[in-house]
């Protein structure tokens, strides 16, 4: 190889290198990105915590109902002549 073209494979290099470090991610982004993903994650553990809360409480309101429907039904036929 010639000198030039060593040159234009350092140059080459040399850009590439330049590239690659200009799109990195600097150690303290990362940090930012970590707690952000921590932070993400506590929510969705509330929100999935609410959730469960949640279809307890319909499952209960939804056997109330079939149960008062259920009374409803008796008293009518009590009542029916």
């Amino acid at each position: 190889a010639t000198k030039q073209e060593l040159e234009d494979v350092k140059n080459n290099l040399m850009k590439e290198l330049d590239h690659v470090k200009a799109n990195m991610v600097t150690k303290q982004e990362f940090v930012f990105v970590q707690q952000a993903v921590l932070e993400t994650n506590e929510i969705v553990k509330k929100i999935e915590q609410n959730m469960e809360k949640h279809e307890r409480i319909l499952d209960l309101l939804s056997r109330r109902s079939i149960e008062q429907e259920a009374a409803i039904s008796s008293i009518r036929l009590i009542k029916a002549p």
